[in-house]
């Protein structure tokens, strides 16, 4: 009985450093994970890219920061500590959107991002339709198909500095009959995440994070920080590490 306890531990002990060799990843290899990052146009998704760079300096030890525009793509490769962080940021306007689907492979998560200020103004390519509606229908659209079964999903409600001025002159119910409540900052920013969330199915549902951002603001980082964290943890989740 001795002998097979101290089997099975060593056997433990083993497996839990086989964890940790492929959690650190030293020098021979790094964490690699791909994030999309898709929006409306003028949602500040170029923005949210260009926030990263701060924390991704270059340096001789792990930081390597590379900027590869293609056809209507961004792509950004990021060593950061013992991650790969791989970035395409895909072009927003509607003619740009048949290109995304080719980048749909082996991504890790979706970072989607919406200018929630936006909900009183026009598309510059549609003067009829509402810029959030859009925001949210292409959201729906991204999410209804059969690519990210397993993707986390992350939602920036972005330039949220502009909302919260803009709501003490403008009804939100003006533009979304829909809403109910006061016109008040916490409210509407809890209307629109419902909205977004309401249209994916309970299995989406689960794996959707929101975050309110200001991609010009300093506390971005931090939310930044907590997308990576959060796609690493979902991906050693599905991978059976954690």
């Amino acid at each position: 009985m001795g002998l097979c306890s101290t089997k099975e531990l060593r056997e433990q002990q083993k497996a839990s450093r086989e964890i940790d060799k492929s959690l650190e990843k030293p020098k021979s290899g790094k964490l690699e994970q791909s994030v999309l990052l898709l929006g409306p146009g003028e949602s500040g998704k170029s923005t949210v890219l260009k926030q990263m760079s701060p924390e991704f300096e270059p340096t001789n030890q792990d930081i390597l920061h590379i900027r590869m525009p293609t056809v209507g793509v961004t792509k950004v490769e990021v060593a950061f500590k013992n991650i790969k962080l791989t970035v395409c940021d895909c072009g927003g306007q509607r003619s740009e959107r048949r290109k995304w689907h080719h980048l749909f492979d082996d991504t890790s998560a979706i970072l989607f991002v919406a200018a929630i200020s936006e909900f009183d103004q026009k598309l510059a390519e549609d003067d009829q339709m509402n810029r959030m509606e859009e925001a949210m229908n292409l959201f729906w659209r991204v999410f209804g198909g059969k690519y990210f079964n397993k993707s986390s999903i992350i939602l920036f409600l972005n330039k949220i500095d502009i909302f919260r001025e803009k709501i003490k002159t403008v009804q939100i119910r003006d533009h979304f009959v829909k809403f109910e409540g006061d016109n008040t900052y916490e409210t509407g920013v809890r209307f629109f995440r419902r909205q977004f969330r309401d249209g994916l199915s309970p299995s989406f549902r689960k794996r959707m994070y929101t975050h309110e951002t200001c991609a010009i603001s300093d506390q971005v980082q931090l939310i930044i920080n907590t997308v990576i964290d959060t796609v690493v943890q979902e991906n050693l989740k599905d991978t059976g590490m954690i």
